[in-house]
């Protein structure tokens, strides 16, 4: 814990000892040491650990984190139960896989495309995409519009990818498969989105997540048809001001000012003018 967030870490225990709420739940990874908490807070506040996991409770995406559940000694009751057995009461089985995320309209998959395929280092270089179909034939194994537009060191690491961990998962075209590998773990769950996933490509369905899908990924809802076709953001306007796909995608992205900069078009988006 010797290391640079220690002092902001320290900060927030100052904070918890001088303002005592009833109530603080810690979120870290799983290998936060919670004794920590007992030495510093112990006095104050009973703690209970669980570690929960999306994929756990029905969305396929693996996130696994702790989370530290403190009590306050004076100001509420004893806990009724252990937390990690309440939680267990919310498990369900996942109906989705990731291939269910793929949802974005025909307009935005073209915008998509075109962004990569006009990218300096892009094999297509702006060309050799047309004809080419979206949807991947398994049967034809034609390479599609997406594959055709990936960079050459992208498509290297797609064949590092498949070489090392087999075919038909998730890969974060960002990351060396060699050095730091970052895919799914089976053919249902995508891995957690990181700063350096870059493109995370599909190798089932030979596409990866456009900016939106990908947001989807980690739940915000951007797409109707994952909020029970209710519009309950801004991220699901069909229309925004300005024309062309790339000012409605980019007006859209900019609606929220999502924490997701994985894909290499989110700093683009973010700070496009809304």
């Amino acid at each position: 814990m010797a290391g640079p967030t220690m002092v902001h870490f320290m900060s927030w225990i100052s904070e918890r000892r001088r303002l005592q709420e009833p109530l603080v739940i810690q979120e870290n990874v799983k290998q936060f040491p919670k004794d920590l908490l007992v030495r510093l807070l112990g006095d104050i506040y009973e703690l209970q650990v669980c570690i929960l996991d999306p994929s756990n409770y029905g969305w396929p995406v693996v996130r696994t984190r702790q989370y530290c559940v403190l009590r306050h000694r004076v100001k509420t009751a004893a806990f009724r139960m252990p937390f990690k057995e309440f939680v267990r009461y919310f498990r369900r089985d996942s109906t989705i896989d990731y291939s269910s995320f793929f949802v974005a309209p025909l307009e935005e998959q073209m915008d998509e495309i075109a962004w990569a395929a006009n990218r300096p280092t892009s094999l297509a270089d702006g060309n050799n995409v047309e004809g080419k179909p979206l949807v991947f034939d398994p049967q034809s194994k034609q390479e599609t519009a997406w594959d055709a537009a990936l960079t050459r060191t992208e498509s290297q690491y797609l064949q590092g990818y498949r070489k090392r961990f087999g075919t038909l998962k998730a890969f974060g075209l960002g990351q060396n498969p060699e050095r730091h590998p970052h895919h799914s773990p089976d053919l249902q769950k995508l891995p957690c989105a990181i700063a350096n996933a870059h493109i995370l490509y599909s190798d089932r369905d030979h596409r990866w997540y456009t900016p939106r899908e990908l947001s989807l990924t980690q739940m915000f809802p951007t797409y109707a048809c994952f909020s029970d076709g209710c519009e309950c953001t801004s991220f699901q306007r069909d229309r925004c001001r300005g024309e062309g796909p790339r000012r409605r995608v980019s007006t859209i992205a900019q609606a929220g000012k999502m924490c997701i900069h994985s894909h290499p078009r989110s700093k683009h988006l973010w700070e496009t003018p809304a």
